[in-house]
């Protein structure tokens, strides 16, 4: 397979993004709220690292391939004549969004080894805890979506509801709008894989 092909098929990347990014979910489970006890979260942690690492390292794989997704579609802006500042945001964008996963993900990597970490202090056993109920800030993401929403490297169908989630994923209801991102990731690296690279961009939001 030549670099060609491999550039064609980076987009799908949003979709093992996506799959990796439940699967931590799913793997990890549900955990404390975020006002229990050090003496409560110590034991959880304890009884449950296996899955609390594991659940981490399928964030890192995530992180990994949000990355390469990033720049699928920093590399489609490109290769489509967006503008220049629009493409360099989308990889600005990209850069921030796999900060803020990578952190999540380093978070639950550490909690994963409580039970053999003693070294961990209760204060900062319940910030890691905080960090990953929290989960990542979103403002990486919602930049992304709102930079490919306007570049015009994806169909209107795809491009509106780009601007849409961008916009709530800085509200209240941003972990609602981090879930149909990852729908939104998955459809829209089908499509960029399935549709050839256009020679101008699409009049996204025309």
């Amino acid at each position: 397979m030549n670099a060609r092909s491999l550039g064609r098929l980076a987009p799908l990347a949003g979709v093992a993004y996506a799959a990796a990014t439940i699967a931590g979910d799913l793997v990890i489970g549900q955990f404390p709220d975020t006002d229990a006890s050090t003496t409560k979260l110590h034991a959880y942690y304890a009884a449950h690292h296996a899955h609390v690492a594991a659940g981490g390292m399928a964030f890192a794989w995530s992180t990994l391939l949000l990355a390469v997704f990033g720049c699928a579609l920093w590399n489609r802006a490109r290769a489509a004549g967006a503008h220049a500042a629009v493409a360099a945001a989308v990889l600005v964008a990209t850069a921030v969004a796999v900060v803020e996963t990578a952190q999540e993900a380093s978070g639950f990597l550490v909690l994963g080894d409580v039970s053999t970490k003693t070294s961990v202090t209760p204060s900062a056993l319940q910030a890691l805890h905080i960090v990953g109920s929290a989960g990542a800030l979103g403002t990486g993401v919602a930049l992304l979506l709102l930079a490919v929403g306007v570049s015009g490297i994806v169909p209107r169908s795809l491009a509106w509801p780009a601007i849409v989630l961008g916009l709530l994923q800085l509200t209240p209801v941003g972990f609602f709008a981090s879930l149909a991102f990852l729908l939104w990731a998955a459809v829209a690296g089908v499509v960029l894989t399935l549709r050839p690279r256009a020679g101008a961009p699409v009049p996204a939001l025309a």
